[in-house]
């Protein structure tokens, strides 16, 4: 079921970077990540009654908003070139949740990246990649959210501390099981 709900949530994140452009009200790329969610849901484990559908709603957070916004009906927001647009979402299958996100630099076709979108977007990878490496037994919270201050850092980037990771359990986004990225 996490699987399935990751595929899900992985091909709407693909629909809703397709609809991010300039021009294009952020309520209307939102929209259409729930609808995605909730079209592919429809298709699965309909035997019997499981719960299944938006774990997250569809979010597209601009430049300085770090996360998690989803606009209400009443929002006129449009995406413009030079935005940085971090989206996320979650889909699940019987509380099984997966989340999915993604930055995206709206540029011109074919430009390259540049300046402090280009710094932030690296910093957010290397830190992500950093992560994953550090990610084992054994291995401190701490030690995560060091090697991430230290690659922000090298990238003149100043992390959102207080933002926590946390492991997910069945009906349960956000368990007790965390690392939250804190100041050393």
């Amino acid at each position: 079921k996490y699987r399935l709900a990751s595929e899900i949530a992985n091909e709407a994140l693909r629909v809703v970077v397709e609809a991010v452009k300039p021009g294009v009200r952020v309520l209307d790329a939102c929209d259409k990540g729930d609808a995605c969610i909730m079209e592919k849901v429809k298709g699965v484990f309909n035997k019997g009654k499981i719960e299944k559908g938006l774990a997250f709603p569809t979010c597209c957070s601009i430049n300085n908003v770090a996360g998690h916004f989803s606009p209400a009906v009443t929002d006129t927001t449009e995406f413009k070139e030079g935005d940085l647009v971090k989206i996320d979402l979650g889909a699940h299958i019987d509380g099984f949740a997966s989340q999915a996100a993604t930055t995206i630099f709206l540029g011109a076709e074919g430009a390259e990246v540049t300046g402090r979108a280009a710094d932030v977007m690296s910093a957010v990878y290397y830190s992500a990649e950093a992560c994953i490496r550090l990610l084992r037994a054994g291995n401190k919270s701490t030690e995560l959210t060091h090697a991430m201050e230290k690659i922000a850092d090298s990238f003149n980037c100043q992390p959102v501390f207080g933002v926590s990771s946390h492991q997910l359990k069945q009906f349960l986004l956000d368990d007790t099981e965390h690392v939250i990225l804190s100041k050393h």
